[in-house]
Order: structure tokens, then C-alpha cells, then sequence
């Protein structure tokens, strides 16, 4: 069996504390689903846990996919708590590559997505934040001296700008994210997925995904999982996905239009090239591609 890839520090923040992670006992063919944010991983959980399950509409990723991120996790509850679920388990991480240990029992699937959709999904999101769930962001013990969490007040063409002069700000770094995950792509039990070729091809990617998380689908199980995997779907039953209680609109914008491209009707030339140019300065050539086009990567 393959070694451990070694995690080389943790991530305290006003979300997170990976070091939920350390304790949980991982069996042979759990999966871990990660991104930064907004790139689709609500889409990659719901196909991973109908791939598992076999197409049944009972199995709701809000009940089913475990994110240890979290920090007010009490990290007492973690071990009773994910030993509970039977069978294979999809956990969600929000953390780069190298605040995790990867386990060769385990498998590593992180979706990326263009920077540009990534913003433009990302801000309807963060003004939905209540101020409770903004408040109880605030208070993690752990935080030493980093800002507050604080919701931005400017428009979405302002907050573009923000969001890649401060490296995904109000959340945790952006670039490093992406980078840390496209470094371990070689990986045998890591698979890198794109948004778009979701979009594009949705049958062919599930199938993918299938065969990396070796899941054989059932002929009678196929219809059910593509029709439970669309994005129609998902949307018309987000009150079964999604947590979406700490929320104004009550998850309206958590699955908002799963469109792509939608900056260009208000971002210059020059906005446009802007992402590209900041990118080349944070991420290695190959991986800068892959993010904007998802071309160079498995899937």
C-alpha cells in the first residue's frame, strides 16, 4: 500500500480548523471532496453519493456529507459521530492539499473552476451570510489576529477586484488552495475535476468519476443517478441538499444559476485579463490553464 503524503501545517481560521480531521478513522474507500468554494462541490458530493448509493433520491447531501471543517465541531463528538455512518463516506474539505493528510485508503477528488465564476458565484453567497452565522464566525477561539470575517458592502464589479488583490478575501487564501491540489494531481488516489466539464459533459464525467472511485453503476441505477446528478434537480431540491438555515434567502443563492461566464456582460476586456494576469503571478503555467479551461488535469 502507498505511503501517507504527510499534511506540513494546519489551518485555523474563521471557518476552519483542520485539525477536526486528525480525529477520525478512515476506512478503505472512503471519499473526500474538496474545493476552495463555490466551484461545485455540492454537485461533486451529490454525483459521488449517488454513484455510491446507487441513484437513490433518499440519500440527501446535507445528511450525508460530512464537512470536519467547521470549527465549532466539538472534536469530542468527531469519532462516535463519523463511526455511526456506515458503509462508504464522502466528507467535504474546504483546506488545501497540504493541511491534510492523504491516506492511500481514501480517495481525493477536488473540483475546480474559472476564478471569474468562481466570484461571481461567490458574492450573491457571501451577502446571504445572516448576521448570526457572521457573529459565530467571529468568535472562534483560535483566532488570533486575523480580521474579522466581514461580509463586503461594494458591488460585485468592486468586490472582482477585491476578491484578486486579496487573495479571496473575506475567506481563506485562494491560490494556494488551487496550486496545493494540482502539486499532488499524480497521485493515485487524487483526481482533479473541472466545473465546466461537468457542464459539458455531465454523463462522460459522472462515468469518470465512477471508475476512479471504482463504483460500478447498475443499468437500472444509470437513469436514476443522471437524473438526481443534474443541476435542475439539485435546484428543485435544496431544501434536501443543502444546510441552508444560516442563510437569508434560505439557500436561494447557495445553488444560484450554475452558469458560467455570466461576468462577461459586465467586465471589461482589461477586468477580464485582469484574473489571468494575477493568476500567472500565484499558480504554475499548467495549473493556471487547467483552472481557467479545465484542460490538462484528469477530467
Amino acid at each position: 500500500m502507498a505511503s501517507i503524503h504527510r499534511k506540513t501545517r494546519d489551518v485555523l481560521n474563521h471557518h476552519q480548523d483542520s485539525t477536526n480531521w486528525d480525529f477520525v478513522e478512515f476506512r478503505e474507500g472512503d471519499i473526500v471532496a474538496a474545493n476552495w468554494a463555490k466551484a461545485g462541490i455540492t454537485w461533486l458530493q451529490q454525483i459521488l453519493l449517488q454513484l455510491i448509493h446507487g441513484g437513490d433520491p433518499a440519500v440527501k447531501v446535507r445528511d450525508s456529507g460530512i464537512w470536519l471543517d467547521w470549527w465549532t465541531i466539538p472534536k469530542s463528538d468527531i469519532p462516535k459521530w463519523t463511526s455511526a455512518i456506515p458503509g462508504r463516506r464522502v466528507f467535504k474539505t474546504h483546506l488545501p492539499a497540504d493541511a491534510l493528510n492523504l491516506l492511500p485508503q481514501v480517495k481525493y477528488i477536488y473540483i475546480g473552476r474559472d476564478v471569474r465564476d468562481i466570484i461571481w458565484s461567490f458574492y450573491p453567497h457571501l451577502m446571504n451570510y445572516t448576521d448570526d452565522l457572521i457573529a459565530l464566525a467571529n468568535s472562534a477561539p483560535h483566532r488570533k489576529t486575523e480580521s474579522d470575517f466581514v461580509v463586503p458592502t461594494t458591488d460585485i464589479r468592486a468586490y472582482y477586484h477585491s476578491f484578486l488583490e486579496n487573495d479571496g478575501a473575506p475567506y481563506w487564501p485562494f491560490w494556494e488552495s488551487v496550486q496545493s491540489w494540482w502539486d499532488v494531481r499524480e497521485l493515485p488516489n487524487v483526481m482533479l475535476v473541472h466545473y465546466q466539464n461537468l457542464k459539458d459533459d455531465l454523463p462522460g464525467m459522472i462515468q469518470k468519476i465512477a471508475a476512479f472511485i471504482e463504483a460500478p453503476i447498475a443499468n437500472e441505477a444509470w437513469p436514476k443517478i443522471l437524473k438526481h446528478c443534474s443541476f435542475t434537480y439539485m435546484k428543485a431540491h435544496k431544501d434536501e441538499l443543502l444546510p441552508i438555515d444560516s442563510f437569508k434567502d434560505k439557500g436561494a443563492t447557495f445553488m444560484h444559476k450554475g452558469e458560467t461566464g455570466r461576468w462577461r456582460a459586465t467586465l471589461s476586456p482589461e477586468e477580464i485579463d485582469k484574473a489571468d494576469r494575477i493568476a500567472s503571478e500565484h499558480l504554475s503555467a499548467d495549473c493556471a490553464h487547467w483552472l481557467k479551461t479545465g484542460e490538462g488535469a484528469s477530467g
